[in-house]
C-alpha cells in the first residue's frame, strides 16, 4: 500500500505511527517542522469551520496531526503518478503490507474464479496469469504476514508489515481478522475466532473494535483506532461463515443487530458502550443491518422449518 485510504482504514496506527515517524520526526529541518506545525493548525481550523469538524467532534475523527499526514503522503505520491515502481525507488516515503487489503483483494479474485466456474463458458474465464497471483497471494499472506508470538500466543495473528524494512508492526488491528474470508489455515483461523470473541482483545459488546482494546494504541469510538464500522462487519461475518463457522456468524450478526443505536444508522459505533460517533444515517451501516436482518428472519424460518419437520417425523 501507498496510502491507508486504499484499504479504506484512514488513521488506523500502523499507518499513522509510520507516517508520523517519517514527515513530523528524524532528520527533518526546523524550518520544515514549524512549516508542518502551520500547516496541522491551519488544518485545523478549516475542518473546524468548512470541513467534517463543523458537525462533529474531533474525538470522533482522526486528528489534525493524523489527517495533514495523510494529505502530506498523498501529495507526494501523486508527484510521482501513484505508480508504485516508481514510489519504491525513487522515494523513501513509507510502504506497508497490510493483511486488510491483501485479504480483501484475494477474496475478490477467488470470487472471479468462482463466477468463471459457475458461468463455464470460454468467452469468460480467469486466465492462467491471474490464478498464479491468487494462489501467490494467498501464500504471501501466509508466510509474510501471519506472526506467532511464543511468548503472547492469544496476540499470534496477521500483522501488517513496513514494506521498506520488512518489519512487523506490533499493533493488532480489525485488519488482522479479514483473512477469514480466503484462508485455508484452519488452526490459524480457529485462533482469529478466539481473537474475536476474546473480550480482551476484539470481544466487546458491540463489535468490531478496529485496534484490539489492550493495546496503547486504542482509542474508543475515535474513527479507526478503535470504533466497530460496518465494513467489518461484514466481511467479519461472511469470513465466519466461509471458515464454517455458522453459530459464531449468528451469535456476532445478532449482537449487532441489538446495539441501541441501531435506528440511527451512526457511521461509527464505541464499541463497548455502543454510543453512536460520526455522521447519523450513514446508508453502509443500514445496508450492513438489512443484509444481517435478511440472515436473521432466514435462519429463523429455516430453524422453524426443521423444528416442524422433526415433529412430523
Amino acid at each position: 500500500e501507498i496510502h491507508p485510504d486504499e484499504a479504506g482504514m484512514d488513521n488506523t496506527p500502523p499507518w499513522n505511527e509510520k507516517m508520523n515517524e517519517y514527515w513530523f520526526h528524524g532528520d527533518r529541518a526546523i524550518s520544515r517542522r514549524l512549516l508542518h506545525e502551520l500547516g496541522i493548525q491551519a488544518l485545523g481550523k478549516g475542518r473546524e469551520r468548512f470541513g467534517d469538524l463543523r458537525h462533529l467532534p474531533i474525538e470522533h475523527r482522526a486528528s489534525n496531526q493524523e489527517t495533514f499526514a495523510s494529505f502530506l503522503q498523498t501529495r507526494a505520491i501523486s508527484a510521482h503518478d501513484y505508480d508504485l515502481a516508481r514510489i519504491m525507488h525513487e522515494t523513501d516515503l513509507p510502504l506497508i503490507v497490510s493483511p486488510m487489503l491483501n485479504a480483501t483483494v484475494l477474496d475478490a479474485g477467488n470470487a472471479l474464479r468462482e463466477m468463471a466456474d459457475i458461468l463455464d463458458d470460454p468467452d469468460f474465464f480467469v486466465d492462467g496469469g491471474i490464478q498464479s497471483s491468487l494462489d501467490r497471494l494467498s501464500d504471501s499472506i501466509e508466510s509474510e504476514l501471519w506472526i506467532d508470538l511464543p511468548d503472547k500466543s492469544d496476540k499470534s495473528g496477521y500483522y501488517s508489515r513496513d514494506e521498506r524494512t520488512g518489519n512487523v508492526i506490533p499493533v493488532l488491528t480489525a485488519g488482522g481478522l479479514a483473512p477469514l474470508l480466503s484462508s485455508q489455515h484452519k488452526k490459524r483461523m480457529a485462533k482469529v475466532v478466539e481473537q474475536l470473541f476474546n473480550p480482551t482483545i476484539f470481544g466487546t459488546d458491540f463489535p468490531v473494535a478496529a485496534v484490539d482494546i489492550s493495546s496503547e494504541h486504542y482509542e474508543a469510538g475515535r474513527y479507526w483506532r478503535g470504533g466497530a464500522w460496518p465494513f467489518f462487519r461484514k466481511i467479519v461475518a461472511d469470513g465466519l461463515r466461509a471458515q464454517g463457522y455458522f453459530d459464531h456468524a449468528e451469535e456476532l450478526e445478532r449482537m449487532i443487530l441489538a446495539r441501541p443505536e441501531r435506528a440511527d444508522a451512526y457511521e461509527l459505533e464505541h464499541p463497548e458502550t455502543g454510543d453512536g460517533h460520526g455522521v447519523p444515517h450513514f446508508s453502509p451501516t443500514a445496508a450492513v443491518d438489512m443484509i444481517f436482518a435478511q440472515r436473521a428472519r432466514f435462519n429463523q424460518k429455516r430453524y422453524t422449518n426443521n423444528d416442524e419437520s422433526r415433529r412430523q417425523n
